[in-house]
């Protein structure tokens, strides 16, 4: 027993002694022809290998350290075609990491492609790959899933099996790829069915989970039925369970574990352009029986005082649409004294995985004390958008793109209805350049129209729409919406009074996001942008800019960030700096 108490001691006693083994870098990963992409894919396949080491607490040699890598780097060299490779290392003294040196060589290509199997194509759509491309299993895979993907499309079979194999030519360099696809039991889908919740919405859940009995049966049906059940809002989470039956239909039952109908929140904080915050909220989930939800928030500020009413309808009419209808009445003294009152009934749709539109229509009415005088606007509005992205985390985007177009007109009704008109076109890129590093960058150009084109002058306008910038999601240095037009100006119209803001805005901001590790990362940004009343961006009289640098913590959920800003075009009223604190990133 005692022996036993000194062994588990003295394992112990290694296991907290044990050194964990340093990060890779590009420093220490030499690649010849140099590959900028490939390079950080084989430091993140070392760095994920060293954070395995370390979390098991194993103590490593040196030579058995270097083995176990360089097979993996080896590996993945080969899955990306380069089947010839060499790897040499070295371990320099006094150094905590080893060297290696990467001989790329020649890169395999795609000598033929074959098709086998019982299924036939009757075109060449699913084909993506050709003779004389790279032989890399990355893209093989995807040319599979491509493959499956086009058989669902062509036919209904429950079984689909797709494979394939290469057989390579070392002395060519190249690889003969197979691929084989078989298919069985051609099927519908018969019953579907809902676990876990009452009678009476059966019917409503069917229209959300986009499945009919006798369609054609897709096991992507079901999977998609899955994410739309969830986004009714009333689950915490859906199983789905497919059986084929004798007849060849597959029925569909989903296991349904409900959330809490009713949920009331509160919230103390600080905003940092605002300052202390308290915030109350009740949401009700399932108003009517069919996942209609009633959100009430109430939010007080120094210098803002909002309160809202919100009712969602999911799948409206089809599963792809959900319409909200907001109501808000908000008071603010930031800038000059207004009361608002908005109602808007909008339409949501996602049409496809990558394409949102939204439009609807609203009400607003808006009285402001701008220079000790109280004006008063009642306006019509129809709020249009557009959306593509290709984003695959909205959160924390690292690859992708996303283009917007925003289009709002607006009437005065209290003088017959004369109109004028918001754009907006934006577009945000995202761009990997190392598993740790994304380089990520927004340009989005904002207008007012109005005039004798639309027949409406400024006093049209409220003081509120003018464009103006700054702030945590504009060009950050400056206080919250405090870059104003340049110049005021009397207008041609005696009655019209002075121009209050701008009608072009040009924002761009710039983006540096470096992960540390799995909970933390750094940014450094910089930002640019003007407001004025020149369309040509070319033609600004006045540019302003600021730069810093922040933090970023991981959750689950979203990161949280914290950014220190300095304008660089300082104004007498700015600050030296300010500091921002919210969720998620800036774009």
């Amino acid at each position: 027993m005692k022996n036993l108490l000194v062994c588990i001691f003295c394992f112990a006693a290694v296991s907290v002694a044990a050194e964990e083994l340093a990060s890779a870098s590009r420093w220490n990963t030499s690649v010849k022809p140099y590959k900028f992409e490939l390079q950080g894919e084989l430091v993140r396949t070392l760095n994920e290998y060293r954070d395995s080491v370390n979390l098991s607490g194993i103590s490593l040699e040196k030579s058995r350290q270097i083995r176990a890598e360089t097979e993996r780097l080896r590996l993945l060299l080969r899955s990306r075609g380069y089947y010839q490779a060499s790897i040499e290392s070295e371990w320099p003294e006094g150094e905590a990491r080893p060297d290696y040196q990467i001989i790329l060589g020649d890169r395999f290509t795609i000598s033929s492609i074959e098709l086998e199997g019982n299924f036939q194509p009757v075109d060449d759509k699913w084909q993506t790959l050709k003779v004389g491309d790279d032989l890399s299993a990355t893209d093989v895979v995807s040319q599979q899933t491509k493959l499956k993907s086009y058989i669902e499309d062509q036919a209904c079979y429950y079984n689909i099996n797709v494979s394939h194999k290469v057989v390579l030519d070392e002395a060519q360099r190249s690889g003969a790829l197979t691929l084989v696809a078989y298919v069985a039991d051609p099927a519908e889908f018969g019953t579907v069915s809902f676990t876990g919740e009452d009678e009476d919405k059966q019917s409503f859940l069917l229209r959300s989970s986009g499945i009919k009995p006798g369609q054609c049966y897709k096991a992507s049906s079901v999977d998609s039925a899955v994410i739309s059940l969830l986004d009714v809002g009333l689950y915490s989470r859906v199983k789905p369970t497919s059986i084929r039956t004798a007849d060849g239909n597959v029925d569909v039952n989903f296991r349904l574990t409900k959330k809490k109908k009713r949920t009331l929140s509160a919230s103390i904080g600080w905003e940092t352009e605002a300052g202390p915050i308290a915030g109350a909220g009740w949401l009700h989930r399932d108003l009517f029986s069919s996942a209609q939800s009633l959100e009430l928030e109430l939010s007080v500020q120094e210098t803002n005082q909002t309160a809202s009413a919100t009712v969602i309808i999911p799948s409206f009419f089809d599963r792809r649409n959900r319409l909200n209808w907001e109501n808000t009445v908000e008071h603010d003294t930031s800038d000059y004294e207004t009361y608002t009152l908005s109602s808007t009934t909008t339409l949501e749709r996602q049409a496809s995985s990558t394409s949102y539109y939204e439009y609807g229509i609203g009400f607003s009415q808006e009285n402001e004390n701008v220079d000790g005088d109280w004006d008063n606007y009642h306006q019509i509005r129809l709020p249009l958008l557009y959306r593509y992205d290709t984003v695959e985390d909205p959160f924390d985007p690292e690859t992708g793109y996303r283009l917007s177009f925003e289009l709002e007109p607006v009437w005065d009704i209290d003088d017959n209805f004369t109109p004028f008109l918001l754009t907006g076109i934006g577009v945000q890129t995202f761009y990997e350049l190392d598993p740790r590093l994304t380089i990520a960058n927004r340009v989005k150009w904002s207008s007012l129209w109005y005039g004798d084109y639309f027949g409406s002058t400024q006093e049209n306008i409220p003081e509120s729409e003018w464009l103006t910038a700054g702030g945590s999601t504009s060009i950050r240095g400056y206080a919250y919406e405090s870059i104003e037009l340049a110049e005021k100006y009397e207008a041609d119209d005696d009655d019209a009074g002075d121009i209050a803001g701008a009608t072009q805005r040009w924002i761009s901001n710039n983006e540096l996001r470096f992960r540390l590790s799995e909970s933390w990362g750094l940014v450094t940004f910089f930002d640019v942008g003007s407001v004025s009343e020149e369309i040509n961006p070319l033609n600004q009289d006045i540019w302003y800019a600021g730069a810093g640098a922040g933090i970023r913590f991981y959750t689950s959920f979203t990161p949280i960030r914290l950014d220190v800003a300095f304008p660089l075009n300082p104004r007498d009223e700015d600050e030296s700096f300010i500091v921002y604190v919210s969720l998620g990133q800036a774009f």
